[in-house]
């Protein structure tokens, strides 16, 4: 079986969902069944090629010879042992990276979270709570766990985790974009990854598949405030190694 040889790989509700939604679009690329495939983030597969082979296989029910086969599984940027693993399954492998202003990206997690009944904590105190939560979670890829659904703030911290995947693939492997230019500028964007991707630039229609638009509380507005100057030398950082400006 081909390898899958595009992954998205972030970040959580940054726009992964719209990217793949789009990309699915093109004649030359598909995308898993169901987007995010979660397989090497699965805490009960082998990490054997067989059975992630096997795991693939199962997602692609109506692949039809497509060049680029793409997992867009957005908390494969989070965990930081798995772009090593993306690299030892596929080496030739290229990723998309979307991100978005770290406050805002928190803030949906949350209303998510709610939705979800996974987020019992009011939006500051769920972001006071994160250190213990995260420092108490035994094993962050169990299902269910503190670092998949309380982690607002530790995803946002975006260098260290850029740091992490460029340490193992090439800066010729890897596009970043922002959630910005995805919304903002479709066609523009669209085309940047078709070349990134060696394809042809095919019309992909645009369409309102990004969700998330809440209404916060003054409280909430508040503290949206703060995280956003907490994470101000974040997007100084960002911008200065990466040259991305959120």
């Amino acid at each position: 079986m081909n390898k899958i040889n595009l992954f998205i790989i972030g970040t959580q509700k940054g726009g992964t969902t719209a990217l793949a939604e789009f990309l699915s679009q093109h004649s030359d690329i598909y995308v898993t069944d169901g987007k995010e495939a979660h397989v090497f983030d699965d805490p009960s597969l082998s990490r054997c090629n067989d059975s992630i082979d096997l795991a693939y296989r199962h997602l692609l029910s109506k692949y039809n010879n497509e060049s680029v086969i793409c997992d867009a599984t957005p908390i494969y940027m989070y965990f930081g042992d798995i772009p090593k693993k993306l690299y030892e399954y596929n080496p030739s492998a290229r990723l998309i990276v979307i991100l978005r202003e770290p406050s805002e990206r928190a803030f949906s997690q949350y209303q998510m979270e709610r939705r979800r009944g996974d987020e019992p904590l009011s939006y500051p105190k769920a972001l006071l709570a994160e250190v213990k939560r995260l420092r108490e979670d035994s094993n962050p890829y169990q299902h269910g766990s503190s670092h998949r659904l309380h982690s607002y703030r530790s995803r946002g911290h975006y260098c260290r985790q850029l740091d992490n995947v460029f340490s193992v693939f090439s800066r010729a492997q890897v596009l970043l974009l922002t959630n910005d230019e995805l919304r903002y500028h479709h066609d523009v964007t669209i085309n940047k990854i078709t070349r990134f991707l060696d394809v042809n630039n095919e019309p992909v229609v645009s369409s309102t598949v990004f969700s998330g638009e809440y209404k916060a509380t003054l409280k909430e507005s508040i503290t949206s405030k703060v995280l956003r100057l907490y994470f101000f030398p974040e997007r100084v950082r960002l911008w200065r190694r990466y040259g991305v400006r959120l």
